[in-house]
C-alpha cells in the first residue's frame, strides 16, 4: 500500500503551534491535509504526530476530519515514520511536512507514477543544479521512500542526525540505495520563493499567498507561484527569509 504520511507537531522551536494556526477557513494542517487528499494515486493519507500531550489537539483535529493519526516519538521522526507505516500497513511512504501548506498533490502522483513504472528506494524532485527539491524552501514537493529503506537506515546504525531528517541518509548514500529523481517542472526551475512556514514572517507571507488564491485547495503550485510573482513585496520578504533561514 502507498500512503501519504504528514508529519505534524505543535512543538516547533521557531514557531510553536504553527500547524494549528488559522489558514483561511481552517488551520494550516487542515489545509495541507485537504490538498494531499486530492492525490489520485495514494491509498491513504495519515498524520504522524507525537505522544506529547500538547499534540492532543492534533489528534482531535484529525479524528474530527476522519483522517487516521499515529502518535510516536517527538525527536526520532524516522522511528515515528517507521512505526506509523507499519501500523497502517504502508510499504511505500510519501513524506509530507505540515509546514508546507501548498504541497501539490499532482507532484505526489508523479512520484507514485514513477515508482510504479520503475521501483526504487527513493524518489524526489531535483533542480538542474543537482539540489533535491526537498532541500529547498519552495514548499511544493514531497518525497517518496520505501518502508524497507527506512528500516535499513535504522539497522545500519545511522548517526542520530538522520533520525530527525527522515530520508537524508537514503538519498545521501546512493551507493547503498536506489535513488532516483524527477526534474522540477520547467515553470518552477527558476523559482526563488519560500512558502515553507518556519517563522512568523513565513506565516504572514503564506497567508497572503493563500488569500490571493482564495484558499482554494485545488489551485496548482504553478498557479500559486504565478500569483506571488505579481507581488514584489512578497518576493522581497521571501528572499529575505531564504537568506536568514536556510533550509537544514
Amino acid at each position: 500500500m502507498t500512503g501519504i504520511i504528514i508529519q505534524a507537531r505543535t512543538g516547533s522551536t521557531r514557531l510553536p503551534g504553527k500547524v494549528l494556526f488559522p489558514f483561511g477557513p481552517s488551520t494550516m494542517l487542515e489545509y495541507c491535509i485537504n490538498r494531499t487528499l486530492l492525490s489520485r494515486l495514494a491509498d491513504t493519507v495519515i498524520v504522524a504526530t507525537t505522544t506529547d500531550p500538547d499534540d492532543d489537539a492534533i489528534q482531535k483535529l484529525c479524528e474530527k476530519k476522519g483522517v487516521p493519526v499515529y502518535r510516536g516519538p517527538e525527536n526520532d521522526v524516522l522511528q515515528r515514520y517507521i512505526d506509523a507505516a507499519q501500523h497502517f500497513g504502508i510499504q511505500v511512504v510519501v513524506r509530507v511536512c505540515a509546514d508546507n501548506p501548498f504541497i501539490d498533490p499532482s507532484y505526489i502522483d508523479r512520484l507514485i507514477e514513477a515508482y510504479t513504472r520503475k521501483p526504487a528506494d527513493y524518489y524526489s524532485f531535483q533542480f538542474s543544479s543537482g539540489v533535491p527539491a526537498i532541500m529547498s524552501p519552495i514548499g511544493f514537493f514531497g518525497e517518496l521512500v520505501t518502508l524497507k529503506a527506512l528500516l535499513s537506515v535504522k539497522s545500519n546504525n545511522a548517526p542520530p542526525q538522520f533520525f530527525e531528517h527522515v530520508t537524508q541518509y537514503v538519498y545521501r548514500h546512493p551507493e547503498r540505495y536506489s535513488v532516483r529523481y524527477l526534474p522540477v517542472p520547467a515553470g518552477l526551475e527558476s523559482a526563488r520563493i519560500r512558502l515553507t512556514v518556519d517563522t512568523k514572517e513565513d506565516y504572514a507571507v503564506a497567508l497572503k499567498a493563500g488569500r490571493m488564491i482564495g484558499f482554494d485547495v485545488s489551485v496548482s503550485a504553478s498557479a500559486v507561484y504565478r500569483a506571488v510573482l505579481k507581488r514584489p513585496d512578497l518576493m522581497k520578504k521571501m528572499h529575505d527569509q531564504i537568506q536568514s533561514n536556510p533550509k537544514a
